[in-house]
């Protein structure tokens, strides 16, 4: 697998959720719910919104990405790394918070986890690298 520099994860409870319940969810994905900071904020309708983010590097990031992979579909690994989602280094991702609950990784476009891989990437080969931590290469 190429190398990774980091992988960024926010996930964005609210109220009805249980935010100990999103972050041990990533135990599927060789996460501790550990490594997620929280921090709380009001939503628009003075709502209570917790936020979940966790920043990976190097094993970390590596295996998350390497668990991740495995689990989602093919067809959902080309959408990923053949879509809109890589700006520069950069790939963008958003797991379905739903499925992950339940053991299942996804993508989704509503109500998503929001996954931002960054890769050490020169010359614009940036689609390539993503397709082979995938395993589409």
């Amino acid at each position: 697998m190429p190398g990774l520099k980091t992988v960024r994860i926010d996930v964005i409870i609210h109220a009805t959720e249980s935010a100990s319940r999103a972050a041990e969810s990533f135990g599927i994905l060789g996460l501790d719910a550990k490594v997620f900071e929280s921090s709380q904020t009001t939503g628009h309708f003075g709502n209570q919104i917790t936020v979940l983010a966790a920043e990976l590097e190097k094993t970390e990031a590596r295996d998350f990405v390497r668990n991740m992979a495995r689990m989602l579909s093919k067809e959902e690994a080309l959408q990923a790394t053949g879509g809109g989602g890589i700006a520069g280094s950069t790939l963008y991702l958003r797991l379905d918070k739903q499925l992950l609950a339940k053991g299942v990784v996804g993508l989704a476009s509503r109500d998503a986890v929001r996954v931002r891989i960054t890769a050490p990437v020169h010359g614009g080969g940036a689609r390539r690298v993503f397709e082979e931590m995938f395993g589409l290469d």
